[in-house]
């Protein structure tokens, strides 16, 4: 009896690395990251405030692993301004170059803290224009060129309460242009 319990027990393991061999020829290991190491993470999943997500980067990064949650699973070092969960998974992460090549792009600087909130320093508004909303009514957007920053924004005139300065400037040189309290054209 113990011969035979044997000889199946033998055959269920060979029928299931035979199993095991199938379901995963096309398939490759996942790949294995450090605490401390830093990656890229994949932005298909993340929103943005770009207008279009086929404009938007690619890639959010570089962001440095803090824990190992699972061979599957990293937990990133995000800053407090993306309010999302921290914990992605493998195939949602990229390797960052350790040491970038003199010439590659430079990472932007960081956004300054005013009152707890992270902020960015305009440079520049190079434009003014009224969107178009159901019930609330028509809200006030510049388009914003930030300090270190190549591609520019559009940013609600609510968000740019501590660029006053920048926003009076632009109205002086485009008095014709859509303001608060100007004389721009409304909808």
């Amino acid at each position: 009896m113990e011969s035979i319990t044997e000889f199946v027990h033998t055959e269920i393991i060979s029928a299931q690395a035979c199993h095991e061999e199938q379901a995963n020829w096309k398939r490759q290991p996942a790949r294995r990251y450090q605490v401390g190491q830093y990656v890229w993470l994949d932005s298909r999943n993340i929103r943005t405030l770009r207008p279009q997500k086929k404009l938007d980067w690619k890639n959010l990064g570089p962001f440095c692993i803090i824990e190992i949650i699972s061979p599957h699973a990293y937990k990133l070092d995000l800053p407090a301004s993306m309010r999302i969960h921290p914990v992605f998974n493998v195939s949602l992460l990229c390797p960052a170059a350790e040491n970038p090549v003199p010439g590659q792009r430079q990472e932007p600087p960081p956004p300054v803290e005013v009152d707890g909130l992270e902020e960015w320093q305009v440079e520049d508004i190079l434009d003014s224009c009224w969107e178009r909303r159901g019930r609330g009514g028509p809200r006030l957007k510049y388009t914003v060129k930030w300090t270190g920053y190549d591609d520019p924004t559009e940013e609600l005139a609510a968000y740019l309460e501590h660029a006053q300065e920048v926003i009076v400037n632009y109205h002086r040189r485009y008095p014709h242009k859509p303001g608060p309290g100007l004389d721009g054209a409304r909808p």
